[in-house]
């Protein structure tokens, strides 16, 4: 809490005394910004999207106790046959 005073202290000084360092935000900065934070806002939710979907396969598709988990091999590098096949590897090597 101290430490956050003085660091805030001491910035208001070095600003107050050097005003020619004062930062001009102009409408192209302010166009890239919210771009970009947009962006990142649909990275967020295609995410949080992905996982839902991923947890829910996996709770109602995914049956572990079946020969899947047999036939799987986390040490080889050949791809899967079928699109069964390659979620099943994925949600058995992640905790989803």
């Amino acid at each position: 809490m101290l430490k956050n005073k003085i660091f805030l202290s001491v910035i208001t000084i070095i600003s107050a005394m050097q005003p020619c360092f004062a930062l001009t935000i102009s409408n192209e900065m302010l166009f890239a910004a919210k771009k970009f934070i947009l962006a990142m806002i649909g990275v967020l939710i295609s995410s949080i999207l992905i996982y839902i979907g991923l947890s829910l396969y996996n709770k109602f598709f995914h049956n572990p106790k079946t020969n899947e988990k047999t036939t799987y091999d986390e040490n080889t590098l050949e791809p899967a046959k079928t699109l069964d096949n390659a979620i099943s590897n994925f949600l058995n090597r992640t905790d989803v």
